[in-house]
């Protein structure tokens, strides 16, 4: 099991899941599955109404000490910032969080100043050690890393998604930011299972990238044959791949217990193999014109 691997829990359904009608409770096997493993890292956040109970729950029935795991928790930049941060704190029966990020941007520069500020106390009442933002551009990175304490950016980052990748490195390299990323394995498109929007039945035929068959086409052919030279799956090149490029944490995420024996597995890819793999992929995300994989403007 490798540390720097970790569980996302969107999986557990609600308003920013691709599965809101999802019965959270089917979820319960994959974190007890997870926390078998060995998997001791966990990305949350305020708008994933069920998972840090789930979370709790198997912690506390595993016997799991606090000190043994750790989770990033993620709050919208909203005016109840510090009430909502204390309700994932009761939500998971913790008195701190090992990460705490404001979880999307806002054009409202007076709420975002207010939201760093409140980062700020909640870090020095010791209700979380690292603070640190989750899906800011570039841009907006740099901006923010100039005037506050950022301990942490996490984005998302896959063979569907490396665009700003090099800018926000590079901003976080100056400024001494640990670099989270989510999504490596493109929210399950990476398994080459779905190669058209009528291959899906949930909302993510909404993703953009089904504008772009051509190029998407052209990149999941590049994983197959790599997968093919490594004798493994097309979703273990794709979180090799996105583990290749410095993240602390890279989180994963799965809907069944089956999907978690990537993370027991391990593929290495040479210079060459990133190489034709991050062309690809480059090629397909500078077709959007968003700053996220999403396709939102911010």
């Amino acid at each position: 099991m490798r540390s720097n691997i970790g569980l996302g829990l969107v999986q557990a359904g609600g308003p920013m899941s691709f599965y809101p009608d999802r019965d959270p409770a089917e979820f319960r096997s994959v974190v007890r599955k997870a926390v078998k493993i060995g998997v001791r890292s966990f990305d949350s956040a305020y708008t994933y109404p069920e998972a840090d109970a789930i979370l709790a729950s198997v912690l506390k029935e595993r016997h799991i000490q606090r000190e043994e795991y750790d989770i990033t928790e993620k709050v919208m930049c909203v005016p109840s910032f510090r009430r909502k941060a204390e309700t994932c704190l009761k939500r998971l029966g913790s008195e701190y969080l090992d990460t705490l990020l404001i979880h999307w941007p806002t054009h409202d520069g007076k709420l975002l100043f207010s939201v760093l500020k409140e980062l700020e106390g909640l870090k020095k009442e010791g209700k979380c050690l690292k603070t640190g933002v989750s899906n800011f551009p570039s841009s907006l990175l740099a901006e923010v890393s100039s005037d506050f304490e950022i301990n942490v950016t996490e984005r998302p980052f896959s063979l569907l998604w490396t665009k700003d990748h090099r800018e926000t490195a590079a901003i976080s390299r100056q400024n001494n930011i640990s670099m989270y990323c989510y999504g490596p394995l493109g929210f399950g498109l990476l398994s080459g299972n779905y190669e058209t929007r009528d291959s899906l039945t949930d909302d993510r035929r909404l993703l953009w990238v089904f504008d772009h068959e051509r190029e998407y086409h052209a990149l999941l052919e590049e994983i197959r044959k790599i997968s093919a030279d490594h004798e493994c799956t097309t979703c273990e090149v794709a979180l090799a791949f996105a583990s290749s490029w410095g993240y602390e944490k890279v989180f994963a995420g799965a809907r069944t217990e089956s999907q978690l024996d990537i993370f027991t597995r391990s593929v290495t890819l040479d210079e060459e193999e990133l190489s034709r793999l991050y062309r690809r992929a480059d090629e397909l995300s500078a077709l959007s014109d968003s700053d996220n994989m999403y396709g939102h403007r911010w």
